[in-house]
């Protein structure tokens, strides 16, 4: 209800109105809770004493995901190093038994697709600074893991313009095999990402639409029943609205599907804590890229 409500007023106010709402319904929660245990409810109060408790712990995780959002530039300097990447290459090839790890050079075919989506990119007339995008360096890992597993099934929920999707499909093309099954859902105006005039996945090129399917919809109406027409999958992919509820929900609907050593992804993970209590839930192993990109390998 409260992220529905928070969704409601982004559309109608500025980030800060919401923000700062939000804050004093938290620091109002807070007071009543204070006062409970100072002076206690009266008998025929109407006030919920566990609800309040479940409002409150909602409001602080909400507080905690925007204040760790936003402070994570502060780190970027160390993801961007060259020797970051070089350590994770080493602990992936490890952590999910890659053998040859020459595989993990496609750095020309990689600058080759990034080249052509800022470029279309840029072509374009748009207002604002948010793109949809996904990170380049987590998309360049996309179509690494793409490249070497091999995977006949995908599904991706989050298309926007179409920029991991875009990946995705390169990767599939240069393997030779592999379909993406995708699921988003078409925003208002003043929330989309995708500029006006422009369709869901407006990126993906042309020669590369045979290998997509796109249905449109919120993920709760689409993604169990496409789980169930296509059976076992090899990958998933979370790039929808990252609320703590939403990739939860995602995360245990598609983990049953995923085959023996398939791999669940997650884009910007550290929003929220679902991720980490997910992969705690199902003890395989896991990693995370540049605090943004979750994978985890289903072993069992």
């Amino acid at each position: 209800m409260w992220r529905e409500n928070e969704k409601l007023l982004r559309k109608h106010q500025s980030l800060s109105v919401v923000r700062i709402s939000i804050f004093l319904r938290w620091f109002s929660i807070l007071l009543a809770i204070i006062k409970e245990g100072v002076v206690g409810f009266s008998k025929d109060t109407s006030i919920d004493k566990n609800l309040l408790k479940v409002d409150f712990d909602w409001y602080n995780r909400r507080i905690k995901e925007w204040l760790g959002f936003k402070f994570r530039h502060l780190s970027g300097f160390y993801f961007r190093r060259r020797f970051y990447s070089i350590r994770f290459k080493k602990k992936f090839i490890q952590k999910f038994n890659i053998c040859d790890s020459s595989d993990f050079e496609f750095k020309a075919e990689i600058d080759h697709i990034q080249k052509e989506l800022i470029g279309k990119w840029n072509k374009i007339e748009h207002s604002w600074t948010r793109t949809g995008l996904m990170d380049f360096s987590c998309a360049a890992l996309l179509y690494h893991i793409v490249r070497i597993f091999k995977p006949q099934l995908i599904i991706e929920t989050g298309v926007a313009n179409g920029a991991s999707s875009t990946f995705i499909l390169s990767a599939m093309e240069a393997n030779g095999i592999g379909k993406l099954h995708s699921i988003d859902f078409s925003e208002s105006e003043g929330l989309s990402f995708v500029p006006n005039g422009k369709e869901i996945g407006w990126m993906i090129p042309d020669e590369l639409r045979n290998r997509w399917l796109l249905q449109i919809g919120r993920t709760e109406e689409k993604l169990e029943n496409l789980l169930k027409q296509i059976g076992e999958i090899d990958i998933f992919l979370h790039d929808s609205d990252h609320t703590y509820e939403i990739m939860m929900y995602e995360y245990k609907t598609a983990w049953p599907y995923l085959k023996k050593n398939g791999l669940l992804l997650s884009d910007d993970v550290k929003m929220n804590s679902a991720f980490d209590e997910f992969i705690k839930d199902v003890k395989s192993p896991a990693m995370v890229y540049s605090r943004r990109l979750g994978i985890v390998q289903k072993v069992k």
